[in-house]
């Protein structure tokens, strides 16, 4: 079951999220929504939990400048 966890920028852009229980792995979609078009998947990324936990982890490096980043 799909669901839609951000929307942003005036309803141009949503963030569309998919849980398989079976293999613990979160896909979340990107999308442009045009009032005119159908909406247009602007990419994929496939997580589990603690590829998440990774990157928040990383971001907090980042912030706090202990890391730099490419």
């Amino acid at each position: 079951m799909k669901t839609i966890i951000n929307t942003t920028n005036y309803g141009l852009h949503e963030l569309h999220a998919r849980y398989d229980a079976k293999y613990k792995v979160a896909t979340f979609d990107k999308y442009t929504v045009y009032t005119t078009r159908p909406p247009f998947k602007m990419g994929q990324i496939e997580l589990t939990k603690e590829d998440v936990l990774t990157m928040l982890h990383y971001f907090e490096e980042v912030e706090q400048g202990e890391t730099t980043h490419i």
